[in-house]
C-alpha cells in the first residue's frame, strides 16, 4: 500500500528528491526547530520515535512551509507527504473497497497537505488523516462516519492525540476538531466574526477545566458563572459581555448549522 501510494505521489523508494543547502537553510531560518536537523534526509525516521510534542512542532513547521497559502514550497509539501505515508497505510486497510483506492488516497493526502489550515491547527497527522479520510469516502460516496445514533457532538477538547507518524486513524471525529472545523468554515462563511469564535474556544477551555462538581450544578454548560468568570477574567470583559456575545454566535451557528457541510 504506502509504496503503491507513493508512486502515485512520483516518490522512489527512498522517497522524494532532498532539497539542496540552500533551500534547507532557508527553512531553518523561517523556523529555527528545524535547525537541529542536517537535511530532511532524515526527518521520517526521526518523527517514528520522537516524542509527541517535538515532532509534532516539526510536522507543524512542514505543513506551513508546503501550504498554498504558506511557505507554497512543493519540496516541503512532498516531504510531509512521505513522512506521513505510514499512518495513509493504516488508514487504506480501513477504507478498502473503494475503487481505485491508491490513487485516491494519494490525491487526498496531496490536496490535505497543500491546503491545511497552519494558521488555526496544529496537530498536523492527526488533522491530515482525518481530512484524508473525509476526502476518499466523500467521492466514494460513503458515510464518513459509522452510524451511532446515540452519538452527540460535545463542545470539549478531547486530551487525547494522535502520534504523528503512524498513529492509528480514528473511526469518529475528535470532538475538538470537530468544532475547529465548526469554527473555521462560520468564519469563513461570516456566520460569526473572528472575535467571536476565539470567545468560544476560550469558553470551551474554561469548561473544560471547571471542576466536576460546577459541571453538575443546575447552570452548567459553556455559561456557567464559573466558566463566564473565567473568561471574563481572562478576555478583560465583563461576564454580561461575554454572555452576550456567546448567546449571539451560538445562536447564529444554530440558525446556520443546515448549511454547514465538514468537508466543505
Amino acid at each position: 500500500m504506502t509504496m503503491s501510494v507513493a508512486e502515485k505521489l512520483g516518490f522512489s523508494a527512498k522517497g522524494p528528491e532532498t532539497v539542496n543547502a540552500e533551500t534547507w537553510q532557508q527553512w531553518c531560518r523561517q523556523h529555527p526547530v528545524l535547525a537541529r536537523f542536517d537535511n530532511v534526509d532524515g526527518l521520517r525516521e526521526w518523527v517514528r520515535s520522537a516524542p509527541v510534542e517535538e515532532s509534532g512542532e516539526v510536522l507543524w513547521a512542514l505543513a506551513q512551509l508546503a501550504a498554498e497559502d504558506g511557505g507554497d514550497d512543493l519540496y516541503a509539501a512532498r516531504w510531509l507527504a512521505w513522512i506521513l505515508l505510514g499512518g495513509i497505510t493504516l488508514l487504506g486497510r480501513r477504507l478498502r473497497g473503494v475503487g481505485d483506492l491508491d490513487h485516491q488516497l494519494a490525491v487526498a493526502l496531496w490536496l490535505e497537505v497543500r491546503t491545511f489550515p497552519w494558521r488555526t491547527r496544529r496537530r498536523v497527522a492527526g488533522n491530515i488523516y482525518r481530512g484524508v479520510r473525509v476526502r476518499v469516502l466523500t467521492d466514494a460516496g460513503r458515510s464518513c462516519r459509522r452510524e451511532d445514533p446515540g452519538r452527540h457532538l460535545l463542545l470539549v477538547p478531547s486530551p487525547l492525540d494522535l502520534q504523528p507518524f503512524c498513529p492509528e486513524p480514528p473511526d469518529e471525529e475528535d470532538p475538538a476538531d470537530e468544532l475547529a472545523a465548526l469554527l473555521d468554515w462560520a468564519c469563513d462563511n461570516a456566520v460569526i466574526p473572528a472575535a467571536r469564535r476565539a470567545l468560544l474556544q476560550h469558553l470551551v477551555q474554561a469548561w473544560h477545566h471547571t471542576d466536576a462538581q460546577a459541571k453538575r450544578g443546575p447552570h452548567q454548560g459553556l455559561l456557567s458563572r464559573e466558566v463566564t468568570l473565567e473568561v471574563a477574567r481572562r478576555s478583560g470583559l465583563s461576564t454580561r459581555t461575554v454572555r452576550r456575545h456567546t448567546a449571539a454566535a451560538l445562536a447564529a451557528l444554530s440558525a446556520a448549522a443546515p448549511h454547514y457541510s465538514r468537508s466543505a
